[in-house]
């Protein structure tokens, strides 16, 4: 039996009639309190509409067995139907199409089944965008703080400091407007990495500056690995969150929530 505890407290039979009807249920219980038939079919009622709706339905009006016919639900109970004798003894009555009802059940077991594998598809996408996102953030800052630093201990005042990073914020301007052309044109796991091999580009560029070379080649140099950095910034930026978006559907799925 599906339920054991159910063992020698429930039994039935089933007739099956080759006709394009639904068929029906007819449920007796003997209760261990008194109840009427409008409290019965008030529980019903709030079942269906809750924890049990899409599975349990209630019907008021007094419908017929073609009307029943390619309903989704396993069960629908016939509430003018819903019978109480002698206080505890209670009939139910409830209509389903046999062969929708089971196809949707076997559907939402399948569901089921697979949401685990779900999950762990949207921890893998997790953590493979916010990994890329998270080292473009540290190399950023890094890149940043060095150009920073190295100039400073060359005597640079606050105003000449801050303009090293003119073009790091203006390429980020172009960046961001040229972005959802090339998204939709390469595609968005393409975008990401461009945007992680420009990062790593604009981190061996500024490697390769000797401190021995003169003010403006230095000054070019820096502001020219800034450049590439600011660019590789938003690309990678606009490409995470888009990618993020993409694979929630409707934005609606567990990586987006997250994220969010």
């Amino acid at each position: 039996m599906i339920y054991p505890e159910l063992k020698g407290r429930l039994n039935g039979h089933a007739v099956r009639v080759p006709v394009l009807n639904a068929s029906l249920t007819d449920c007796v219980f003997e209760l261990e309190r008194p109840t009427g038939e409008s409290e019965v079919n008030e529980l019903f009622q709030t079942a269906a509409a809750g924890p049990l709706a899409g599975i349990l339905g209630f019907e008021p009006r007094p419908l017929v067995s073609a009307d029943y016919a390619g309903d989704p639900r396993s069960a629908i109970v016939d509430g003018p139907s819903t019978m109480v004798t002698d206080g505890t003894l209670l009939q139910v009555y409830a209509w389903y199409d046999n062969e929708v009802g089971y196809a949707c059940r076997m559907v939402d077991l399948a569901n089921i089944v697979i949401e685990p594998r779900c999950v762990m598809a949207g921890v893998r996408n997790y953590l493979i965008v916010t990994a890329s996102y998270g080292s473009f953030t540290l190399t950023d800052g890094a890149l940043r703080m060095l150009v920073l630093l190295h100039f400073y201990a060359l005597g640079y005042t606050p105003f000449m400091l801050a303009s090293l990073f003119l073009l790091y914020e203006t390429a980020g301007i172009f960046a961001n407007l040229g972005g959802g052309w090339l998204a939709t044109r390469f595609g968005i796991p393409r975008m990401l990495a461009v945007g992680l091999v420009l990062q790593i580009g604009g981190l061996v560029l500024l490697s390769m500056l000797d401190p021995g070379w003169g003010i403006a080649l230095s000054v070019a140099w820096a502001v020219a690995a800034q450049g590439i950095s600011g660019v590789a910034k938003d690309i990678t930026k606009t490409a995470s969150k888009s990618a993020i978006k993409a694979t929630s559907e409707g934005g609606n799925g567990q990586l987006f929530r997250w994220v969010a």
